[in-house]
Parts: structure tokens; sequence; C-alpha cells
């Protein structure tokens, strides 16, 4: 595109990029070799200008971001694993596809948003992951007493509420020994429906504060 030149600087009104020229300074300065020549000293301030390329960026992340939402909904502990798991897969996947897409974003001071939504939707989502491995580890355990009957209703109040799926019941003969474990993975998993619909919305209100800062 041609540039016409005046005594404030560069007219941009006819310049059509994907970068977004902020300022535009040019100098004539002499040659310091050649005294009978002329130098031109351009400064361009600018800013790269793709809506294409957010979407490209960001559109990974939420999807894995919304496998993390979901996971309670799949059932038992091993399938929340496994999406959480494929989630962080997917995350990583991203971020070395933006240090690939766009290398220069994050050289100035301050810190991008795409790179704290970035670290924060993967810190949020490892976290999940290690409460759902500790909750998980905490129903295998066999236990000869009852939990409370107030706890037991209260669980079973929660995941029917929240609509989440639980473990499977191992169904029980007349003649065998009572067991609680079922009582106890019912209240387990009620806390890992509740643990995940907390981490729900502080990622939501995390994304809120990224997005307006």
């Amino acid at each position: 595109k041609k540039l016409n030149y005046s005594a404030d600087g560069l007219d941009l009104t006819k310049l059509r990029t994907n970068w977004h020229v902020r300022d535009a300074t040019i100098k004539v300065l002499p040659d310091e070799d050649d005294r009978k020549t002329q130098m031109l000293q351009i400064c361009l301030q600018v800013r790269r200008r793709s809506s294409t390329l957010r979407i490209e960026l960001t559109l990974p992340m939420m999807v894995s971001s919304l496998f993390v939402v979901i996971a309670p909904f799949f059932g038992s502990f091993r399938d929340q694993i496994n999406v959480k798991l494929f989630a962080i897969f997917i995350q990583l996947v991203s971020f070395t596809f933006l240090a690939i897409k766009a290398p220069q974003v994050g050289f100035g001071e301050t810190v991008p948003h795409i790179y704290t939504f970035y670290v924060f939707t993967l810190s949020t989502t490892v976290v999940s992951l290690l409460l759902t491995l500790v909750i998980s580890a905490m129903s295998r355990i066999r236990r000869k007493l009852p939990p409370a009957h107030r706890y037991t209703l209260l669980a079973s109040a929660l995941n029917t509420s929240l609509c989440c799926g639980s473990e499977t019941c191992t169904e029980m003969d007349g003649t065998s020994a009572k067991d609680y474990h079922q009582d106890w993975l019912q209240i387990h998993t009620a806390i890992n429906n509740v643990v995940s619909f907390i981490i729900l919305v502080a990622y939501t209100i995390g994304i809120i504060v990224i997005l307006c800062v």
C-alpha cells in the first residue's frame, strides 16, 4: 500500500493489515559517511489484531475446560480421572501450539492475557484431578462402621440434585454380612460432586476476572 507522508508523520488511513499501527514517525537523517546523502528513519508502534488467531488459540482450551466441568457426569471415579487426564493432554498440546503459532507473544514486560488464561485453566484442571484422585483413594478404604444416617441422606440428596452419576453398587444377597462400603462410597461421591461444583464456580469467576482486567 502507498502511504502518504506529511509533516506530522505517516498517513495510516489507507493501510490495510492484520497489524494495527498505533503510532508512526519518520525522520530524515544525514548519512554520517556521506554528507551528500540522507537516510529515512521510520519507527512503527504496532499491535497484532487477528480475531481468527484468537479463536484458534482459545477454542481448544475452552473445550478442555468443558471436559473438566462435565467430568462428574461420566459416573465412576475412573472415568472422571481419565477425562481429566485427557483434558490435561489437550491443554499441553494447545500450549505447544501457542508457542509455535505466536512465538512473539509474551516478549513484553507484562504477561499476555492468553498466557494467564492458559496457566489458570491448566492449574484448575490439575487441582481438580488431584482432588478426584484423593477422594477416589479414600472411597476404596473398607470401613467396618457405618456413616451417620444424616450424612447418608444428605449425600443421596446432593447426588440427586446435582444430577451427577455415582459408582456402581454391588448387589448383596441375604446371607452376606452387612457391608457399609456402598454407604461410604455414596458420601465420597457427594463430596466429589460438591468439590467439582466449587471448582466450576471458582473457574468461572477467575475467567471473568482475567477477561475484565
